[in-house]
């Protein structure tokens, strides 16, 4: 699979999780939730057994970098919102909003190289 298609892959995976939890109707939620389930499942097989601790590892990073983003704009809330009961949004919190911008490219930065170098 080209590279440029594992990152468009991840960062739909991310979109549509972040959609699935923003929406109000259940049932499209629902549905966008199988679909992005559908796709984690669906990902397995085209790694390498020995390529799927990097494939969680960068899965986990496109969702540090998206999903509060991403959540924050399909809820309708102002993009660097920071909630205040989940402990995520508690280790958020801590710091100011542009640090956590900084830390998103930091990470952007790290799963980038990943993908290039382990995921092909």
């Amino acid at each position: 699979m080209k590279r440029y298609l594992i990152i468009l892959y991840f960062i739909l995976f991310v979109v549509l999780s972040a959609l699935s939890d923003a929406i109000d109707n259940k049932m499209w939620a629902h549905s966008l939730e199988v679909i992005w389930k559908g796709m984690l499942i669906f990902a397995i097989p085209i790694f390498k057994p020995k390529k799927w601790l990097i494939f969680i590892g960068v899965l986990v990073c496109w969702n540090v970098i998206g999903f509060d983003l991403l959540y924050n704009l399909f809820s309708g809330l102002e993009w660097d919102y920071i909630g205040s009961t989940s402990l995520w949004d508690k280790f958020h919190s801590m710091y100011p909003s542009f640090a956590l911008v900084w830390l998103r490219g930091i990470v952007l930065a790290l799963v980038v190289s990943l993908h290039w170098r382990y995921l092909k």
